[in-house]
């Protein structure tokens, strides 16, 4: 039998990571994780729901997190840009 080099193996260099493809918290979308967005998210529902004791409101608290989180909309609510440094 003849030994053939695996073909199908990673490249093994140290420069495989990009500033593109190894941001932090993102998993290739505009926001957060969806997992970890909707775990924030979670536990600002039950969070709502613990001091106010209403239902409704905790799950439009987390609805609307969750939808913040994983889409990106946190980079165009308003007050963002006046904390800007140039």
């Amino acid at each position: 039998m003849k030994d053939k080099p695996h073909t199908h193996s990673k490249p093994t260099n140290a420069a495989t990571c990009s500033d593109e493809s190894c941001t932090t918290a993102s998993c290739g979308g505009p926001g957060l994780c969806p997992g970890i967005a909707l775990f924030i998210a979670w536990g600002a529902g039950i969070g709502i729901v613990t001091l106010t004791g209403i239902a409704w409101l905790g799950w439009v608290v987390g609805m609307a997190l969750a939808l913040i989180l994983i889409t990106g909309a946190w980079r165009w609510l308003p007050g963002r840009a006046a904390n800007k440094t140039t």
